[in-house]
């Protein structure tokens, strides 16, 4: 499984991805950015600051969500 350990550990060497696991496919990448922002909000922010990719997805799922 790839829901292991290391999956779900934050990691700051994939630029624009939150987590290991977010790698994995296009649904795991949205899921683990979300679940970031549900769980972490003040760590996702962090990271739209430091990462310009992450900060794009995360504005587009504001973008989303408001629809």
């Amino acid at each position: 499984s790839l829901r292991t350990s290391w999956a779900s550990e934050r990691i700051d060497t994939a630029p624009g991805f939150v987590t290991a696991y977010a790698t994995t496919a296009v649904a795991e990448d949205k899921a683990e950015t979300f679940a970031l922002w549900m769980t972490q909000p003040n760590e996702l922010a962090r990271r739209a600051a430091a990462d310009p990719i992450v900060n794009r997805k995360v504005n587009e799922l504001r973008l989303r969500l408001s629809r």
